[in-house]
């Protein structure tokens, strides 16, 4: 069984790598850099762990500006070997989170992955998506460890 918890595998600038089982939280908190979208939260050993790919959430704050071109090129060109599921997340409310889900949506078609790929407005919605890839459905405890990195 997997801790309830996730724990911090490091960061890049205003990016927060997190880990909890086969789930990698990326919480964007300002700018997603180059150095952040090259950040190299364990691929290798984490490959090695969880053959069949990782659940990831990309979570971004109210306040954090779309990524750059460059960057937009480099997270598109993620290693989707590495992705069983991505949902991201969206902080924000109103008019600053249909902005930010445009952004999110777009990136996600341009990665022209056969990962399954879903935007959400809150992380429980999402945790309960990226619950449905693991056996059994984990959807509920991966919602609460989720409330719990969010509340920090």
């Amino acid at each position: 069984m997997t801790s309830a918890a996730f724990e911090k595998l490091g960061s890049a600038g205003d990016v927060e790598f997190w880990q909890r089982g086969d789930v990698i939280a990326i919480w964007q908190k300002g700018v997603y850099s180059i150095a952040a979208a090259e950040y190299d939260f364990g691929h290798a050993r984490l490959r090695k762990s969880y053959p069949a790919g990782l659940r990831m959430m990309v979570i971004v704050d109210p306040g954090a500006p779309p990524p750059e071109d460059a960057v937009r090129k480099r997270i598109a060109n993620f290693d989707p070997s590495l992705q069983r599921a991505l949902a991201s997340v969206t902080l924000a409310t109103g008019f600053r989170a249909a902005l930010v889900t445009s952004v999110v949506s777009g990136l996600m078609t341009l990665a022209r992955s056969r990962t399954p790929m879903r935007a959400f407005s809150t992380t429980r919605e999402a945790a309960q998506w990226l619950g449905t890839f693991a056996t059994p459905d984990d959807g509920p405890q991966l919602a609460a460890a989720l409330d719990a990195l969010v509340a920090k």
